[in-house]
Parts: C-alpha cells; sequence; structure tokens
C-alpha cells in the first residue's frame, strides 16, 4: 500500500512508508532512490533459533523506521582490514536477518536483483556495498542486499550428532531462502516483479548462488543467476563436516551429548571457537571450514558435481571471474605477499603444496603444462594462474559446461581482464575487482585492496557494458546490450567468452589449453 509522489505514504516528518506483510516501515530518500535499511525478513535467531531453520518475524504495530544499516552477523575478521566495506562500523549480532532494499520508485514492475555478500561463508555483510546506488538508478531495477548467518551460527552441522537438530549445517543458506520468499511476498510494494527476480553475488556469494540452484527449497523463487568470481561444483561431505562439529565440541569443553549447551553460549565463546579453529585450519582452505553441508534434505546433492542440478534447469546462468583472481585470494588475502610475489622455479611445488593442498606429483604436471603454456612467464605468475584456473575460472568453466549440456537455459560466461592504471602490476585483474564495474561505484573505495578506480574514460566506458549486461540478464535471462559486441550463449564447442576489457571482445576459449588442462584435473580429482 503506497501513496504519494514517491509512491508512499508519507507524513511531515519522514521518508516513504510501506507496509509489508509484517507491518509498516518507514524509509528515505536519497539521489532519487527510495532506500529502506535493516529490515527484518524473518525471526531471531538468537538463544532458541540458533542453529535451526529461521522462523517467520511476528511483526510489530504502527510504523518501524528503517533508517538505519542492520547488524552484520557474528565474524571473524575484522571489517576494518577491508578498506572501504560500510560494514567496518556496524555492531554484530546473531539478529541479523535483515535486509536492505534500494528502489527508483515504489511503482511499477521492475526487474528484482537480491544480492549476496562475499566472504566465503564466514564474514562479510550484504551493507558492505552501501553506496551501490548506481546500478538500480542507471539500470531502473530493485537491488535487494541480504544479510544471513555464517560461519558457526550459519554452518555447524550437528544432524549426525544430536537429530534435534536437523536443518544445522544450511541453516544460513536456509536464511537465503527466507529472504527470497519475503522477497515475493513484499517486493511488489517496491516497485519490484516477484515473477522476475535475479540472485546474484561475488566470492563467497557466487558460491551461495551456486549452492541454491541445488536447493528444492530455493525452487521458483528466482529466475536468473549470476555467479561473480566464486562457484561451489562440490559442497561438504557430512561427515567431514561432522569432523569438524566434534573438534568445536572438544575445544568447548563439551561431550556429543551436550549439544543442545551450544545454545546457551554467549556468543562471544562461540566466536573464541573460530579463533581456535582458524588456527588449526589447514593453508588451503581458501573458503574456510563452513559452508553448505549434502545432507539429503535440504541440499540432496553436491550442487554442480557430476551435472548442472535439475531443480534450477530452467534459470539461466550468467558466470564467471577476473583473469588474476589468485593475486589477492593467494597473495594478500593470506598473509604471504613477498614470498608468493617473489618465487623462483623451485619454490613452485611447495607453493601450490601449501596454498591449494595439491600432491607433489600433481603440481609438478601443472607446473610442467603451464610453464609450456607461458614460456616467458615469472615462477610466480604461473602460481597464480594455476591458482587462478583451479580456485575460480575452472570450476566457473566447469559449471558453464555443464549447464549448457544440460540442454535447458542458457549458460553466459565472461572473464574481466581490465586492470586500472594506478594498481600494481603484480595484481594484475585480482579477485572482486569488477564489483565497481556492476554497482557503478568507480569513485567509492574498492574494497579489497583499497583506492577508487575513478572516472576515467575507460573506466566509465567498462561501466556501462559490465552494469548494463547484468542488468539486462536480470531483465530478460540475456545479457546482450547496445553497448557490448555480440554475446553468444556458452557452449562445449565454441567456449564463447565475453573477455571485458578495452576493447572489450568475445573470444572463443582464450587460453584453451590451460582450460583444458585445469578441467582434466578437476574432473579427475572429483569435481
Amino acid at each position: 500500500m503506497h501513496q504519494d509522489a514517491q509512491g508512499g505514504s508519507r507524513d511531515k516528518l519522514s521518508g516513504p512508508v510501506v507496509e509489508t506483510a509484517i507491518g509498516k516501515i518507514r524509509g528515505l530518500v536519497s539521489n532519487g532512490l527510495c532506500l529502506f535499511r535493516g529490515i527484518p525478513y524473518a525471526a531471531t535467531a538468537v538463544g532458541k533459533g540458533r542453529f535451526k531453520a529461521p522462523g517467520k518475524h511476528p511483526g510489530w504495530r504502527g510504523i518501524r523506521d528503517a533508517l538505519n544499516l542492520g547488524p552484520r552477523a557474528p565474524q571473524l575478521r575484522p571489517a576494518t582490514s577491508i578498506p572501504g566495506l560500510a560494514s567496518a562500523s556496524l555492531p554484530m549480532s546473531e539478529d541479523c536477518l535483515v535486509l536492505n532494499v534500494l528502489t527508483p520508485g515504489l511503482e511499477g514492475k521492475r526487474p528484482v536483483m537480491v544480492w549476496f555478500h562475499g566472504g566465503g561463508f564466514e564474514s562479510g555483510s550484504g551493507s558492505d556495498y552501501t553506496g551501490s546506488g548506481g546500478l538500480p538508478q542507471k539500470e531502473d531495477v530493485v537491488l535487494v542486499q541480504v544479510n544471513h548467518r555464517l560461519n558457526i551460527f550459519g554452518y555447524l552441522y550437528l544432524k549426525d550428532v544430536d537429530p534435534q537438530f536437523p536443518d544445522s549445517g544450511n541453516v544460513g543458506q536456509l536464511d537465503l531462502i527466507a529472504a527470497l520468499q519475503w522477497v515475493r511476498e513484499n517486493i511488489e510494494d517496491f516497485g519490484g516483479d516477484p515473477g522476475n527476480v535475479t540472485v546474484f553475488g561475488a566470492s563467497g556469494g557466487g558460491a551461495k548462488v551456486s549452492a541454491l540452484m541445488a536447493m528444492p527449497g530455493a525452487a521458483g523463487l528466482f529466475h536468473r543467476a549470476i555467479a561473480q568470481g566464486g562457484c561451489l561444483v562440490r559442497a561438504i561431505e557430512p561427515d567431514c563436516a561432522t569432523e569438524t562439529t566434534l573438534r568445536v565440541l572438544r575445544i568447548l569443553g563439551l561431550q556429543p551429548s551436550e549439544v543442545e549447551r551450544l545454545c546457551l553460549l554467549p556468543q562471544e565463546i562461540l566466536l573464541d571457537a573460530l579463533v581456535v579453529l582458524a588456527r588449526e585450519r589447514s593453508p588451503a582452505s581458501i573458503m574456510g571450514t563452513f559452508g553448505p553441508v549434502v545432507d539429503g534434505t535440504i541440499l540432496p546433492r553436491h550442487p554442480w558435481s557430476p551435472a548442472a542440478p535439475e531443480v534450477s534447469r530452467d534459470v539461466p546462468l550468467l558466470i564467471g571471474c577476473t583473469k588474476d583472481e589468485a593475486t589477492v585470494l593467494l597473495g594478500l588475502l593470506k598473509g604471504a605477499p613477498d614470498r608468493l610475489f617473489n618465487l623462483g622455479v623451485s619454490d613452485l611445488v611447495p607453493a601450490l603444496q601449501d596454498s591449494l593442498a595439491i600432491d607433489e606429483r600433481q603440481a609438478g604436471g601443472l607446473i610442467d603444462a603451464y610453464r609450456r603454456y607461458r614460456p616467458s612467464d615469472l615462477a610466480s605468475q604461473i602460481f597464480f594462474a594455476i591458482g587462478t584456473d583451479y580456485l575460480m575460472r575452472g570450476p566457473a568453466s566447469l559449471q558453464a559446461e555443464r549447464k549448457d549440456a544440460q540442454g535447458a537455459a542458457p549458460a553466459f560466461l565472461y572473464l574481466f581482464d581490465w586492470v586500472p592504471p594506478a594498481v600494481p602490476a603484480a595484481l594484475g585483474a585480482y579477485h572482486g575487482l569488477e564489483l565497481p564495474f556492476v554497482f557503478d561505484t568507480l569513485e567509492e573505495e574498492t574494497g579489497l585492496i583499497g583506492g577508487k578506480i575513478g572516472s576515467n574514460p575507460d573506466a566509465v566506458c567498462l561501466a556501462n557494458q559490465v552494469r548494463g549486461a547484468w542488468a539486462q540478464f536480470a531483465r530478460t535471462g540475456d545479457p546482450n546490450h547496445p553497448r557490448l559486441p555480440l554475446w553468444p550463449r556458452y557452449g562445449r564447442h565454441a567456449r564463447a567468452t565475453m573477455v571485458f576489457n578495452t576493447p572489450t571482445k568475445v573470444l572463443n576459449d582464450p587460453r584453451g589449453k590451460e582450460r583444458a588442462t585445469m578441467a582434466e584435473f578437476l574432473v579427475s580429482s572429483h569435481f
């Protein structure tokens, strides 16, 4: 229900008011956008709700202000270690099941783009990029940003230790489904079309999208999917997840028969357990200790292995990564820039063993192949090329290939290959670099390495291409628009890939020998 020039009812001192299914909320208007922040989409997960599926929010009387960003989920990584993220100043709370809506107006039926944040399954916030008004404003879409439970709170698998917690291990994913259900029930009153919803995310957000595409509970709640610099071909097996649970119980001094006591412990005690787990973690655990679990019900199978999930066969997929994902993922974020950016040839095998848990024979084979393909590259460049293909480009290509083999909705593959002039050459097109181009935040802090892209002509042109492609894909399921070369759907024969650069162009199977080598390796590793 909404009436006024902005599409919402308004009192003398406030912004637009919208009546949702569980109560009225008041937002604000800024730079031509209606903003609603910290909207509860499910009941609190504190106390008895811990490790359980989200419940329906009881609602409220009167008008609830939706003017401030909600809390981020409890997590270890200090937000201040990642420059430019708005969540640095936000408190942490288990009462974090909130979302933000940014909309050009409350009338009409615009495409809806639901953003799942990065940080693996262990850190981050949907409010990390709060200045992302350029995407909804310039492309006339509704943007929804979601917070959900993470790490121990969202993905601790208790089912095989105590059957009283059948949903544990995947409650973080169930939070995302609850947010999508909220969108279906309410987004029309925010000027969105509940029949045209795109889920998208980068890094861990891309992995969340990949997992949702294999979850029966999410079927029909979204109609397109975008995974940027993050895939999830295989999820965590129950025995491995249970092993982590037993480690957590040991750290906390609890017996398996005392699982219920986990629900009574203060948030800080569980975060302390995360600190111990982080110390014990293998250096190769890029996505972290926690994530979706193949529990047989909520997630019945591995998301993209051995084939594309049937439950989302009619959902088009846009997927890809940056050309140099691993320079940040393995270099800066792993805290070893000096060593990994200055490797000698003799260092390559142990570096791959330490960083990716690839055994000595396999590492040697990959190094030999990549050195043949890249005879002039330095050892560190070989290392990061293998790391990028192993972590991101290889799995993204596999998902696109398996989507194509399904013979239903199309897949579109991209590679982001433009490097800002001020970025050190060794970093290249690093992990997350495409985000300012998607959200049109060139003049804001870029996040992972700090600094601004800036509005030089090349960057502006590229932002128009990328942002326009994402929005057009959300609108129609096809990313083609007038500012782009023709972008064919991905197929196993041509392997068309949109390479975003200056100029942007389509290449068929760029660096195909490397892709094929990595694909063979991944498939042999049961991807």
